[in-house]
């Protein structure tokens, strides 16, 4: 009977016992699935879901937090059946009420039955493994922490996350900040199996963190060192955090520090070559964090006064961010001679943070650079720079002075920049221009302007002699023209000019039958001369359009003078010499269908006299698969590349009464180009031009640097454009504004002929392309290009290379810069060649290379479409690209890119020595790698001709 009854009390009280079934926590809830044996009478099982609930209790007083139920369901299973119950806790719900202590809550479940209720305490299910060590969760700086009792019920506790660790902190060099804490064992013991554990760097307001591991030891404590070199110099705010990570998970606790912690750092720190002020601090909720402030020094005043010769004194008021110590200097810094000369300061009622200085320089130390200007001092023998901010605006003109150096005027003056960063500048005198009246008779080309060198008041009334130099640009010849100066009335400051330059000198300048004069206007006063070419300050810019023309017939030739503009403004004469006695241009076409419609006659062509890209390959697709059709190539007769396509036939030589004829009729104008290179007169002139298709070929691919060749620069626009993939169909469409109709995904004609199969040859390929500022040999031969080619190819190390290995260099100067390349008269090594324009195809080069050295161009597609090596060589790239860049770096250069000498001859020695292997990158800029792109170009053009017929 007694072991009836305890077998009886041990069945009882089992039912009495709610065990946890399932449970997971989230940042934000608790979830808990409970079975209760006991069964409810059907009477009792509605009165159990209304009115049954969750009871939260905090253990250490009488806090009660009550939570409904979300579902009651009767189960069966192994013949018994029980009751499942499940309720969602939020965790805000559990309040704290003191961040410095833990709080632990139990759980229990309240039954109402009849009249009483019934608490079931919640327990651990033993017949089912519950792991809590893993069971976390925290929301905004609060953990939650559920755990086992040691009677086997389920509680939680939640504390601030203040309480992770107490922190000490200290500095014990100037450089590193030294963190140490220990862990309490209630979240030591969660964390033991997380991968990662460490202190998170995280600047406010910014995407920008570093994480820093950190080892435990046996103690429940851990220590790191921070070397503030590894931070970047960044200005703003560093919050520290601790954070655990297991399988990319990663949670982030705001640390803490203790009331009665030392917390305070502070220190000044060179970072990457500027100071900043490291301050770590408490925040107002007691959070950790570092303030980091750049140092600057701040120029409230500025004179500059002249002495004797180039000599002159500076003085002014400094604010400085530390005390004034010890002897201090005023240093001037240019980036990229890297050059740097630094002056005595002297100081005069000085206080601790504000002083008066002086110094003297002699302007004729610095050269013809822009120098960055910092305030420096020795600070117990480490040597420490402050940039000089200041917001004096008018310092330009108040400072400005004068000197002549080899008869050349410079200005030197102190500036400022957009970030407000004070600069000294020494830079060649600048020469304003502006027209303001001009006309084109066949008689005069006459030219009303202004013209003068910008310089101080002081100096501006010396008198100054102004002439016009008109220049052929292909062959440098030139003549002056003296301009009658007066004084101005724009201004008062001004200088007016007028001069009416004669037809006849123009046409002097004129030996092929296609020109371009530019006109220069020169000004000297005393030695010096300024030389700038002659423009409009402002001004409306068509590529194919022009101001004035005339026709004047000379020696049965008739000769059109075009008064054009620049992208830059600039006036330039275009000439074109025609066969025969009367001009045609105006004439209807003449060539027609049956049914009155024109016969397709297309004229293909590059430049006035090339014949070896993307025209020449689609000249010679079409007139080998398509022999019958009209289809000629437009030449400069007497050119080099003739040669090349003198066997296909249907050759037009430009300026020819034939040439005149074909392009009046013409249905289709294709080029690598313009199409005013392929014309003997302006589009404009011809008519029903507007009705002609006019196919942009390309001459390369597009990404790099901006070109002329947007849609809204022409008055007469493209109305077909070839892309090699998608995505410049893209930028063709969104950056240079042509519609999805007009832009055809077709790849470049030449890129057929690079599958076929040559013998590679050992040779490396120097080929870069041409910089606009380079516009006449005198600026040639002093520039940083002439002067970075000439030292590669003139390298020891390289010439050892190029023997070693049984290599040839090949440099193939861009076309623009042919003719000063020449006049430059390099001397070489045996093993380096240099190629003239006419001399050798580019294809060929490319295609029997091995390895190509560019710069910008976008010939490096050629190579990247046959996966060989491309190392690009970027010594200007900022300047280069001063007017921005089309795509991100890494999406259009595909190669090594160094900015270097000894890089590039490292990168070179790399490849060399590893067999020059191939670079896959066609799928990155290619939607087409076959031979039939002249076919989908010939296609897209039959079917657009159809459209406009």
């Amino acid at each position: 009977m007694k072991l009836l009854n305890k077998l009886t009390n041990k069945n009882s009280q089992k039912d009495n016992i709610c065990t946890l079934k399932d449970m997971n926590i989230s940042d934000k809830t608790l979830n808990l699935q409970m079975k209760l044996l006991k069964l409810p009478s059907k009477e009792n099982l509605n009165r159990w879901k209304k009115y049954s609930y969750i009871e939260i209790k905090q253990m250490d007083n009488s806090n009660l937090i009550k939570v409904e139920l979300d579902t009651i369901e009767i189960v069966k299973s192994y013949m018994r059946r029980h009751v499942i119950i499940t309720t969602e806790v939020p965790l805000k719900l559990l309040p704290l009420s003191d961040i410095r202590r833990i709080i632990k809550w139990s759980f229990h479940l309240v039954v109402k039955e009849d009249q009483t209720e019934k608490r079931y305490r919640v327990r651990l299910n033993e017949e089912k493994e519950f792991s809590l060590n893993d069971q976390f969760t925290f929301e905004k700086n609060m953990i939650y922490q559920p755990y086992k009792t040691i009677k086997g019920n389920l509680s939680i506790k939640h504390y601030h996350s203040s309480l992770i660790n107490e922190i000490e902190l200290f500095s014990n060099h100037k450089n590193i900040v030294t963190l140490e804490g220990t862990l309490i064992p209630d979240f030591l013991n969660v964390i033991k199996q997380y991968e990662k554990k460490g202190i998170t760097l995280k600047k406010r307001g910014t995407d920008f963190s570093i994480d820093l591991p950190i080892e435990i030891n046996t103690k429940q404590s851990w220590s790191l060192d921070i070397c503030l070199e590894d931070i970047p110099a960044l200005d703003g705010i560093i919050d520290f955090y601790f954070f655990v990570e297991r399988a990319g998970n990663k949670a982030l606790f705001r640390m803490k520090v203790g009331r009665t912690t030392k917390h305070i750092v502070k220190t000044v720190f060179q970072n990457h070559g500027e100071p900043f002020l490291y301050s770590t601090f408490t925040t107002k909720k007691g959070s950790l964090s570092l303030k980091i402030n750049p140092l600057v020094a701040r120029l409230k005043s500025l004179h500059m006064s002249p002495m004797c010769n180039t000599k002159c004194k500076i003085t002014g008021l400094l604010d400085i961010p530390v005390p004034l110590e010890g002897q201090c200097f005023l240093k001037f810094y240019e980036s990229d001679t890297e050059t740097e000369l630094s002056y005595v300061m002297e100081f005069e009622n000085a206080e601790r943070y504000k002083v008066k200085f002086s110094l003297f320089m002699d302007l004729m130390e610095l050269n013809h650079k822009k120098y960055d200007v910092y305030f420096y001092k020795e600070d117990k023998g480490n040597t420490i720079l402050f940039k000089v901010k200041t917001d004096l605006k008018t310092m330009k003109t108040s400072t400005m002075r004068e000197l002549t150096k080899e008869d050349k005027l410079y200005q030197t003056y102190f500036s400022l920049t957009e970030d407000q960063d004070l600069l000294f500048v020494v830079r060649e005198a600048g020469l304003y221009r502006d027209i303001k009246e001009l006309s084109l008779s066949e008689n005069y080309l006459n030219i009303n302007g202004v013209g003068y060198i910008q310089r101080p008041k002081s100096v501006f009334y010396k008198p100054q002699h102004i002439t016009l130099l008109l220049m052929n640009r292909l062959t440098g010849e030139n003549c002056k023209i003296e301009a009658e100066s007066y004084p101005g009335s724009v201004g008062g400051d001004n200088k007016s000019f007028t001069v009416n330059i004669p037809t006849t000198k123009l046409i002097k300048l004129t030996n092929r039958v296609k020109d371009i004069l530019d006109v220069y206007i020169q000004i000297q006063v005393g030695k010096h001369k300024k030389i700038r070419k002659l423009g409009f300050k402002t001004f409306e810019y068509f590529k194919d359009d022009f101001l004035y023309a005339t026709k004047i017939e000379r020696d049965g030739k008739i000769i059109s003078l075009y008064l054009c503009l620049t992208p830059k403004g600039n006036i330039r004469v275009e000439t074109i010499t025609q066969q025969g006695k009367q001009v045609i241009s105006n004439q209807k076409p003449r060539i027609l269908k049956e049914g009155g419609t024109k016969k397709e006659l297309w004229i293909i062509g590059e430049r006035p006299d090339t014949a070896q890209e993307n025209g020449y390959h689609f000249f010679k697709y079409c007139r080998e698969q398509y022999p019958d059709m009209e289809v000629y190539y437009a030449i400069l007769p007497g050119s080099k590349d003739e040669e090349n396509i003198r066997h296909f036939g249907n050759v037009l030589y430009i300026g020819s009464e034939d040439h005149v004829e074909k392009c009046i009729d013409a249905t289709a104008f294709f080029s690598s180009h313009d199409i005013d290179y392929l014309l003997p007169f302006k589009g404009s002139e011809i008519e029903g031009y507007k009705s002609v298709l006019q196919v942009f070929l390309q001459h390369g691919v597009l990404g790099r640097k901006k070109v002329e060749y947007y849609k809204n620069q022409y008055k007469n626009p493209f109305n077909m454009v070839c892309a090699s993939s998608t995505n410049e169909k893209e930028l063709l469409i969104n950056e240079f504004g042509y519609n999805e109709k007009e832009v055809k995904v077709t790849g470049l004609p030449r890129y057929d002929e690079l599958h076929s199969k040559v013998e590679l040859k050992n040779n490396i390929l120097l080929i870069p392309t041409w910089r606009e500022w380079l516009t006449s040999q005198s600026t040639f031969n002093e520039s940083e290009y002439l002067m970075r080619y000439e030292s590669l190819m003139n390298n020891p190390d390289l010439h050892e290379l190029l023997t070693k290995h049984d290599l040839e260099l090949t440099f193939y100067p861009h076309y623009r810069m042919q003719q000063y390349f020449r006049s430059a008269d390099l001397t070489t090594h045996p093993k380096v060649k240099i190629v003239s324009f006419g001399d050798a195809r580019v294809q060929d080069l490319i295609k029997t290379s091995k390895l190509m050295i560019t710069d910008y161009s976008s010939v490096s597609y050629d190579f990247n479409y046959m996966n060989k090596p491309v190392i690009f060589y970027h010594f200007d790239k900022e300047r280069f690209f001063k007017n921005g860049i089309l795509r991100p770096e890494e999406e259009t250069f595909f190669g090594d890119i160094v900015s270097n000498e000894k890089d590039l001859i490292d990168t070179l020695t790399g490849y060399v020595e590893t067999y020059l292997a191939e670079k896959q990158f066609t799928q990155q800029i290619f939607d087409f790698q076959d031979e039939s792109n002249c076919k989908r170009i010939f296609d897209e053009a039959i079917e657009m001709r159809r459209k406009l017929m």
